[in-house]
């Protein structure tokens, strides 16, 4: 196992979240104070996979901030995590607001909305959602909403309930964590042979399952 390993960290695409840079940094647990090494992004921000090489395996911090073009300046913390890097690859999907009536694909007077990425849509399928109604607090999925994660679709389950015109909803999503190495599994045997009383064994039967098949109840 090697001493240090690759952190990538993926984030979706944020166009107009803000005018300012996007900077990556990392901590160690050990000091919380101290960028160890960070990537700045200035506007627009698409979506972008940023790796950090060299990380030995311990405690870190991953915070993404919105910095001022200096690439010092926090204007705020958009969001963090812990972690341990090893053979994994972390998605992270910053967090979204959306607005009945500005969001495409959200629509006043509706039950439900489909991010799919079709008709000018965000793709949210394969993400998990936690969702936040301005002004009402957390959501509780299964009562007062369902989501599908395989279609993208968002559907209000309070009878009557309805989106309202432009009222708004703050979306958090769970970050993915994929593995992208490690050694792939190897075919054990490479081939089958069963052996019966008048069977001679080459080299070439070296690595194969041998069956040894008896005549009765006897070898």
């Amino acid at each position: 196992m090697a001493n240090t390993v690759t952190f990538n960290v993926s984030s979706n695409a944020q166009p107009g979240i803000t005018v300012n840079h996007m900077k990556y940094a990392l901590y160690k647990q050990s000091d919380l104070t101290t960028i160890v090494t960070a990537q700045s992004f200035a506007p627009a921000h698409p979506e972008r996979t940023v790796s950090f090489p060299a990380l030995t395996r311990e405690n870190w911090r991953f915070r993404l901030l919105e910095v001022l073009p200096d690439n010092t300046t926090i204007v705020r913390e958009m969001d963090y995590f812990d972690f341990v890097p090893g053979d994994n690859s972390i998605t992270y999907f910053p967090p979204e607001e959306i607005q009945v009536d500005v969001t495409a694909g959200l629509v006043n007077g509706t039950t439900s909305f489909i991010f799919d990425g079709t008709g000018g849509t965000e793709d949210w399928r394969g993400r998990t959602i936690y969702t936040e109604r301005v002004g009402q607090g957390t959501m509780q999925k299964g009562v007062q909403y369902s989501w599908d994660t395989a279609t993208g679709t968002f559907t209000l389950l309070t009878p009557e309930d309805k989106f309202q015109p432009n009222e708004l909803f703050n979306i958090e999503f769970a970050t993915i964590v994929s593995s992208i190495s490690g050694v792939l599994p190897q075919t054990l045997f490479t081939g089958i042979l069963i052996v019966t009383g008048a069977t001679t064994l080459t080299a070439s039967d070296i690595g194969k399952k041998i069956i040894i098949k008896g005549a009765s109840s006897a070898f």
